[in-house]
């Protein structure tokens, strides 16, 4: 069930955030002349989206997660790249293939995706997206509810974002409950 969900969640929040920084490499690699780039001054190699890659990327978020409200497969065909690789809770990979497969059967219908405390790290052409959503509704016919870390990966690929990785991991206490411990 926590599967289902997490399939859900890749095609709902696929969406992410992507940043796009063709015309550098990566901070702290060589260029082709051979000079090396400096590290971001955010927190080492990473730095922060811009605000048109954040906007973009928060554009992909709200249609991918639409799409997993409404068990529409479009998004996954369009932004999932080819060799998309989906890590669930419990250990087990998906390819993109099976993810669409999954979505067009309907097993798993969403009625509430919250995701939060995004963020967004962009290492050249490749952005990593973390975030926590909260997420109710439907697998098999049996209820399913409960809170979700996830990352995604997104390449720049020709010009557009491709989603090529996403893990979730379930979060065992809700969490306002945690923060609220500490």
């Amino acid at each position: 069930m926590r599967n289902i969900v997490t399939l859900g969640l890749a095609v709902g929040l696929a969406a992410t955030t992507f940043g796009q920084n063709t015309n550098h490499p990566p901070s702290g690699m060589q260029t082709p002349g051979g000079q090396q780039t400096s590290p971001s001054p955010v927190t080492g190699s990473e730095s922060p989206g811009t605000g048109q890659t954040d906007q973009a990327l928060a554009a992909l978020d709200a249609k991918g997660k639409q799409a997993a409200l409404s068990g529409d497969t479009t998004f996954l065909e369009e932004n999932l790249a080819s060799d998309f690789v989906r890590i669930g809770p419990d250990g087990e990979m998906l390819s993109r293939d099976k993810m669409i497969s999954n979505r067009k059967s309907g097993v798993t219908k969403y009625t509430s995706i919250d995701e939060h405390d995004r963020k967004i790290q962009m290492f050249g052409n490749t952005a990593v997206v973390t975030a926590i959503a909260d997420v109710k509704g439907t697998s098999n016919g049996q209820a399913l509810s409960g809170t979700y870390r996830s990352s995604r990966v997104w390449v720049n690929q020709n010009g557009a974002w491709r989603q090529v990785l996403f893990t979730s991991t379930h979060v065992n206490t809700p969490t306002t409950a945690r923060l609220e411990a500490k």
